[in-house]
């Protein structure tokens, strides 16, 4: 498997807080990475600075064999990296449909007859093509959560960074954003995915990073990470010896 994103060394503090402190870690074409990590772990603050939102003290962040740690969000966008946030970000005045179709504008500076046809295809993928025409702040949460991803896909991303997309919503719609984000994966999308729901990380990713205290402690299968001591010391303050 390529290799499509290298993080090195990377490192931000807050003042004298050391937020991420030496993260090291790979995505390979086609894989999705779930990071899972307690609160405070630093965890939204890495997909922060991959997606050029924050930028780091020190360290390399090199995608498809370029170091893009000095550029810009529109230069990372436009190179493939596209994000979704914890809270849904929509123009709640405007359609579904319109919503879509001004990211793809935006995304890809594509023709308005190609603009219109891809939104279609990412309404189609996200599951919203019955909902096109609805006001996007009168949707539920789900359906939010499924705009919010379409919204993500619409610049034409090589990787994707997924920032709890299932977050408050049922066992049965937890079930449909994994079959989303297995068909995006099928699609040969890279997929960076933070998430509290452990049944979304044991079912929808290839490899598993555990985040705490701003370090990576171990990045495993789903299977063996979950089976690790370090788990069960991060969460639960055990110790090998108790």
């Amino acid at each position: 498997m390529n290799t499509i994103l290298s993080v090195k060394d990377l490192g931000i503090a807050f003042g004298g807080n050391k937020v991420l402190d030496s993260i090291n870690f790979t995505v390979g074409e086609g894989e999705v990475l779930g990071i899972m990590g307690p609160n405070g772990a630093g965890k939204t603050v890495l997909l922060n600075i991959i997606s050029g939102i924050l930028k780091a003290d020190h360290g390399e962040i090199i995608f498809q064999g370029e170091n893009i740690l000095k550029e810009k969000i529109t230069e990372r966008t436009a190179k493939g990296i596209g994000r979704t946030f914890q809270v849904p970000r929509a123009f709640e005045h405007m359609s579904v449909y319109e919503n879509i179709l001004a990211s793809v504008v935006y995304g890809q500076r594509v023709s308005e007859k190609e603009a219109r046809k891809k939104a279609l295809e990412i309404l189609e993928l996200v599951k919203l093509d019955d909902r096109a025409n609805e006001p996007a702040g009168k949707l539920r949460l789900i359906n939010r959560k499924r705009l919010e991803i379409g919204a993500a896909l619409a610049s034409d991303p090589k990787l994707l960074l997924l920032d709890e997309v299932a977050g408050g919503l049922t066992s049965a719609e937890v079930a449909e954003i994994l079959d989303i984000v297995k068909t995006i994966k099928a699609k040969g999308v890279s997929i960076i995915w933070i998430e509290h729901i452990i049944k979304t990380l044991m079912e929808g990713t290839d490899r598993i990073m555990l985040m705490a205290g701003g370090k990576d402690l171990i990045t495993d299968t789903p299977q063996e990470v979950m089976k690790s001591s370090i788990v069960n010391e991060v969460y639960m303050g055990a110790d090998e010896d108790d």
